[in-house]
């Protein structure tokens, strides 16, 4: 499932992967501790990152969701990456004749996580807004019951002090506290979050 808010305008935004861990695995993560091996077991977890800094015509957000959904070294593309496709280019995220890209190379945290065939991306929340908002609903995650950080400062190469990469033991309850904080923040007035239909 693909869940959009924000600006219906913007290509640029923030995005929260559902991702489902089917087993228990090691890896390391390129440089982060050293290029040490860490444990991360099974279950849901949630990986909040952003794409920012749109120019006239480009498509960051929608380039950014499709390279994490795609693999590197020849293996297969997560399922959702067609459902990506179709979904972005029908709420104008991106032109109709962009395409995924066919490989990648491990650049990000996330990146040594989402090339494993045991971690599968099952949903995707939207926020499509030039704001920096992804600190904010990093900590919003983190404070959730059942929401916990096992690898602290992962998935936030660029945040310091952050993780952005959490585990959910109850994850529909959690889904649905931050689907609700995205919502609330948009009756406030604060005009970042505007749920789009």
């Amino acid at each position: 499932m693909i869940d959009y808010y924000g600006y219906p305008a913007s290509r640029e935004g923030t995005y929260i992967l559902v991702i489902r861990l089917s087993r228990p695995i090691s890896l390391s993560f390129g440089r982060f501790l050293d290029g040490r091996e860490v444990l991360l077991p099974m279950g849901t977890w949630f990986y909040i990152g952003s794409a920012l800094g749109a120019s006239p015509g480009s498509s960051p957000l929608a380039r950014r969701l499709l390279r994490h959904a795609s693999r590197g070294e020849g293996r297969k593309p997560h399922a959702i990456r067609g459902a990506m496709v179709r979904s972005f280019r029908q709420h104008g995220l991106m032109e109709r004749d962009t395409t995924p890209p066919a490989e990648k190379k491990l650049r990000w945290h996330i990146d040594y996580l989402l090339q494993r065939k045991h971690a599968t991306i099952n949903d995707v929340l939207l926020v499509r807004s030039p704001e920096r908002l992804e600190s904010e609903i990093a900590r919003f995650t983190a404070s959730l019951k059942g929401v916990e950080a096992p690898v602290p400062s992962l998935g936030a190469r660029d945040t310091r002090g952050e993780t952005h990469l959490l585990l959910a033991e109850q994850p529909d309850s959690a889904l649905a506290a931050m689907r609700e904080f995205v919502s609330k923040r948009s009756e406030v007035g604060s005009g970042l979050f505007r749920p789009c239909l």
